[in-house]
Formats: structure tokens, sequence, C-alpha cells
């Protein structure tokens, strides 16, 4: 079965979720203000930025310990159908849709938030997701990041989880991404596709003629 791995900002999405799901953990006075960093990281400087993701993700994880599941996932949802719906783009919905009735077993391999993805995941109707976020114990987030962290060489640490899980090889395999950042899951699978690349990214993909899509809003 042919298995099709999705980044998400930038990607399947206008903009980055992380900015809009650390404001939404902001208003509702679960993460501290001051966190707010984060939130114009996501939406500036992380095109730029070549530091430690994992960092930032525990600065906010730090302030969401000894919440329940629920009420985060509840928060996710609200930034789903208010920031994130609008912004996805028609014709990679419209792509998902259409490898799923091909037979596609179709997975989210982003640095986005997990309270978000989940809900994403839930509502493209995709197999599954490995996104960034704490660890759950009996339905409270703990303190703890989980690894692999799906950011540069880590996403295809948690692209192989995927793959072994569903006892299928790299032969494969496909995956649709936008940055830089992502040539190692590119290099790995078996058919890579890019989608309005950076310009790192166009010019290596055009050197080795990789498929490049330009998704647009409205």
């Amino acid at each position: 079965m042919p298995i099709t791995f999705f980044d998400f900002d930038k990607t399947l999405m206008k903009g980055y979720s992380g900015f809009y799901t650390t404001l939404r953990l902001i208003q509702k006075k679960i993460v501290k203000k001051r966190r707010i960093a984060a939130a114009i990281f996501y939406k500036i400087i992380s095109p730029l930025y070549k530091g430690d993701i994992a960092r930032m993700y525990q600065m906010a994880i730090d302030d969401m310990a000894g919440r329940t599941l629920a009420e985060i996932l509840a928060i996710g949802r609200d930034c789903f159908e208010k920031d994130v719906r609008p912004r996805l783009y028609p014709e990679g919905v419209a792509l998902i849709r259409r490898l799923k009735k091909e037979g596609h077993k179709i997975f989210l391999v982003t640095s986005g938030p997990s309270m978000t993805m989940e809900i994403v995941a839930e509502s493209l109707g995709v197999d599954g997701h490995a996104s960034a976020g704490p660890i759950i114990k009996a339905g409270i987030l703990q303190n703890i990041l989980k690894r692999p962290l799906p950011y540069r060489e880590g996403k295809v640490a948690a692209a192989e989880e995927i793959l072994r899980r569903e006892g299928v090889g790299w032969e494969s395999t496909s995956y649709y991404a936008d940055n830089i950042d992502d040539l190692f899951l590119l290099e790995k699978v078996a058919h890579p596709v890019l989608v309005n690349p950076d310009r790192r990214l166009r010019k290596i993909g055009e050197s080795r003629a990789w498929p490049t899509l330009t998704w647009r809003l409205g």
C-alpha cells in the first residue's frame, strides 16, 4: 500500500499553525503572555531561524503541563475552525481526497502542534500524524516533549516509525513539502514532490527534476 506523507505549514496551509495555536493558548491564559515571542517566531522568524525548536516547544509545554487533553484539544479545534481551516489550500485538500480514493495511506509529518494537528488529521480524514507535543499520561499533559520531534532529521525518524508500524518500505512512499528543512525526508522517499518551495529548495528540485506544485488560496 502506498504511503504518502505531507508537511503541513506552508504546504497544506498558508502560514504557520504554531503561530495561531500559540495565540489561542495565550488568549485562554494557558500559555504565559511572555511566550508571545514563540508566536512571533512562527510568524516571522521561523523561515530563517535554525535554532533549537525543541526548546521553543518546551517553554509552551511547561505552561500547559497538568491540563487535560480534552481541554487542550478543544482549544485546538477552535484554532482549526477559526484560524487554520480558512487557510487550507483547496488543491491540497482535493489531492488528499483523491489519493485516499486511490488507496494511499496519508500521514502528516510536521513540527506543527499536536493539539491542532489532531483536529486537522480528523478533518482531512488522514490516517495519522507525527507532530510536536507533550507526552500524555492518563489524559493529562506532562512537561516532557515527545520524541522524535518531527523537524529536519527528526522527520525521517518519525516517518520510519510510521513505516515500521504499517509494514511498508521506502519504495512505496511520497512526500509533499515546501521548505529546505524538509530536504532530509524528501531525499529519503521514493517520490518527492515540492509545493510552493522556498528559493533554495526550488533550486535543488529543479536540478533533480522533482515535480513542483503551486497552490494558492482563493
